[in-house]
């Protein structure tokens, strides 16, 4: 496996999206960073600080320091959506 770091971009910040947050903030030695979190609604209480979110999913999509996507969103339209934003990726 790669010894790169990780730089991931996250779709969704409900109970599985801040699971996955708060895993990886206490594993030790695991080369990962949520670099940004987008989430659909802008008035929802988070129980991490505001600067990691955005709401425009192109700050992720377009951010070349992103190396991996996690989309864990309810929505599946929009999921599907957020797949197809990625050329190399096939449906």
């Amino acid at each position: 496996m790669s010894k790169n770091k990780l730089n991931i971009g996250l779709f969704g910040f409900g109970c599985v999206g801040f699971g996955l947050y708060e895993v990886l903030q206490k594993t030790p030695g695991f080369q990962a960073n949520i670099k940004r979190i987008c989430v659909k609604n802008k008035d929802k209480e988070r129980q991490i600080h505001s600067n990691h979110f955005t709401f425009d999913k192109n700050e992720i999509l377009n951010d070349p320091e992103i190396n991996t996507v996690v989309e864990l969103i309810d929505d599946a339209d929009e999921a599907f959506a957020i797949a197809q934003a990625f050329p190399s990726f096939e449906i």
